[in-house]
């Protein structure tokens, strides 16, 4: 009797030991995988943030390049262009300060620093469109057209050199206008031509 007994304790031991055993290979197995899913997170996110860093490596590379090629006014306009054609996309918020309606201390994305890089690194600091003057101004300028219409297309019409850096640009701005009228939307392409000077360094 007490042989049987001695080894069903043997026994309800070895199996609480294996019950204990299997809880611990679970809770190692279920923080390993934890640790492989922030892993996985982490790099996706590295991943998304260098994604979002080439647009504005590759704008930069072409700035520096202006200063160190033969590239001339007309390749800066192009450029121009090419990043401004649809405005400036940015989450701004409001100030109080005088210098400015609109500030640019935390950008949001990728495509806004490479157009603010290329305004201050391109661009004459009393730049005028015909409007206002000065980099800040110009943005704060193209920042509120570009909150204020979901579509935004600026292209050249003509350019005129009128000295060795500074272009006289005439511009047509389309966009699309979208207001209701009696509870139905209506759309409206408004266009605008303007001059524009693109003076440059």
């Amino acid at each position: 009797m007490k042989l049987v007994s001695a080894t069903s304790d043997r026994f309800d031991n070895d199996a609480s030991k294996n019950e204990r055993q299997r809880q611990k290979n679970r809770m190692h197995q279920a923080s390993y995988k934890m640790r492989q899913r922030k892993l996985v997170a982490g790099l996706e996110d590295s991943l998304k943030k260098l994604k979002e860093e080439i647009p504005e490596l590759e704008s930069q590379q072409r700035v520096l390049s202006y200063g160190q090629t033969n590239a001339t006014i007309w390749s800066i306009a192009a450029e121009y262009f090419r990043l401004f054609r649809h405005g400036v996309k940015h989450s701004v918020v409001s100030t109080t300060g005088k210098e400015s309606l609109l500030t640019y201390k935390t950008p949001k994305s990728s495509q806004f620093q490479a157009q603010w890089h290329f305004m201050e690194t391109a661009m004459a600091h009393d730049i005028c469109n015909g409007v206002v003057s000065g980099i800040q101004a110009l943005m704060d300028n193209l920042i509120f057209l570009s909150k204020c219409y979901e579509e935004f297309d600026l292209r050249p019409l003509r350019m005129d050199n009128v000295s060795e850096n500074v272009l006289n640009v005439t511009t047509r701005c389309e966009i699309d206008h979208h207001y209701r009228k009696h509870t139905a939307l209506w759309i409206s392409r408004l266009g605008q031509e303007r001059k524009t000077f693109l003076a440059c360094w």
